[in-house]
């Protein structure tokens, strides 16, 4: 996932405090409609001269998060596969 690779690069970078921030041209990175979206939640801090940081906590956090998320689809798939398979077995 894009996702996973803006958080690898920044954390390769060790961008993770305003003091070193970088400049997403500088990481080889887009300003992506992916990119804006966590920037919203808070896992990329913008500091002076559009540059940019990881915040750790929050990118924790968003991880997290989306883990949830796709577990429950997981559940909700395993559900809906072992009633498929009771109601065809009838």
């Amino acid at each position: 996932m894009r996702q996973n690779r803006y958080i690898r690069v920044f954390r390769q970078a060790a961008a993770n405090s305003p003091d070193t921030a970088r400049a997403l041209d500088e990481l080889q990175l887009r300003d992506s409609r992916i990119f804006r979206r966590m920037t919203s939640r808070g896992v990329f801090v913008e500091t002076a001269g559009n540059r940019w940081y990881l915040s750790v906590p929050a990118a924790e956090a968003f991880i997290r998060r989306r883990r949830r998320i796709m577990l429950a689809f997981v559940a909700v798939g395993i559900v809906l596969f072992v009633l498929v398979t009771v109601l065809v077995a009838r």
